[in-house]
């Protein structure tokens, strides 16, 4: 059943100090989402286009979508400075701020205006943990763990009042877990998995009490998972894919009882696929792109039944998609950019039939923003 909110509330609720023109083009739009309509209807949009240009921008760059907000974290590399754009208007134009001093490697996550950002603290070799309950507007950033160096290549996932970070443990060379069950307030620490060199460049996703972490075990070259069903509170580890040189730049995401992965395989530069309909016990992986030297940044979302990964291709300098329509059975492919050498760092988010992806372009060293309001048929 929808919601009705009397008018004056909405007016309270949306009085946030947005810059005059962005309120004046979108107070009527920010009234109907509280009021529960989230279509997410966008005014036309002019080609991909550059977020932050000035300096060295777009490093690390991980996007999320809330009520139609779009939030896009990253690293700039001439500051150091962990940094966030956010648009409310379908990306036609973004507010940018600074999240926090000296980070690399941040990854979001955004439920309702609440702003979740985990990234490395490069100062202390510490995990920092940015929270903002306004939408982005402030935040407030506390170190979560500094025994050792910890806290690099961190994901983070929400589910309710849960909120995930897994992370590695580069002194003790493991895969970590900063857990909270009170939207981020408190934490607690454990450690997932100590088997082997294990921990790097980490993906989670959580739904539930499900939760699901993809890792890479740089000793020997695989693809792990670490999955619970008790929110976290166990998990059990498993390999999913250690045939060759594999996962690297994983991602992994759980929807209509699949969990779906994908990956880099490195000993033959393709984009690699799995998909658990088992809840991660066991996978079907293949490889879905071979062509080229590809798969490096891959990043997934879903849509109802559409799933799509980014990903960048190493021979051509392309940011590439592939979209599957009928849960990972089938996938199309195309290139979403071609200009210069673009499509590192990759991250990519879904809403309301629009699908957002940020990403690096290493030409011009700007953020750059691509938006397909078409199920990713055209940018």
């Amino acid at each position: 059943m929808r919601t009705v909110i009397a008018i004056t509330t909405l007016i309270m609720a949306c009085a946030r100090p947005f810059p005059m023109q962005e309120r004046e083009q979108n107070f009527l739009s920010a009234l109907l989402l509280y009021a529960g309509f989230s279509s997410c209807s966008t005014p036309a949009f002019s080609g991909i286009r550059a977020v932050d240009t000035p300096g060295n921008m777009g490093m690390g760059a991980a996007i999320a979508v809330s009520r139609c907000v779009i939030y896009i974290t990253y690293l700039d590399n001439g500051t150091g400075n962990i940094k966030l754009a956010r648009s409310y208007d379908g990306g036609n134009s973004f507010v940018l701020s600074v999240v926090g001093p000296t980070g690399t490697n941040p990854s979001i996550a955004v439920s309702g205006s609440t702003v979740h950002i985990a990234y490395f603290f490069t100062a202390g070799a510490d995990l920092r943990y940015a929270r903002s309950t306004d939408g982005g507007e402030t935040f407030t950033a506390v170190t979560l763990d500094s025994v050792g160096s910890v806290g690099d290549q961190s994901s983070v996932a929400v589910a309710g009042s849960n909120v995930y970070i897994a992370y590695y443990d580069s002194t003790n060379i493991d895969l970590k877990l900063a857990k909270s069950t009170d939207s981020g307030s408190t934490f607690s620490i454990s450690t997932v998995d100590s088997a082997g060199s294990v921990g790097q460049q980490t993906a989670i996703a959580a739904e539930g009490s499900e939760v699901y972490i993809t890792h890479y075990e740089s000793a020997a070259f695989d693809l792990k998972l670490a999955r619970s069903i008790d929110s976290g509170a166990n998990f059990i580890n498993s390999v999913i894919d250690s045939a060759g040189s594999v996962g690297q730049y994983s991602a992994v995401l759980k929807d209509s009882g699949n969990v779906y992965v994908s990956y880099y395989d490195s000993g033959g530069g393709d984009l690699k696929l799995g998909k658990s309909t088992n809840a991660g016990a066991s996978f079907n992986v293949f490889s879905a792109e071979t062509a080229n030297n590809v798969g490096n940044y891959s990043t997934a979302a879903v849509l109802g039944n559409t799933i799509y990964v980014a990903h960048y291709d190493a021979t051509n300098f392309d940011l590439r998609l592939l979209r599957s329509y009928d849960q990972g059975m089938n996938f199309t492919a195309s290139t979403i950019e071609t200009t210069g050498d673009v499509g590192q760092y990759a991250s990519v988010a879904a809403e309301s039939n629009n699908l957002y992806v940020a990403y690096y372009d290493n030409t011009n060293q700007d953020l750059r923003f691509a938006r397909s309001s078409n199920l990713g048929v055209s940018f």
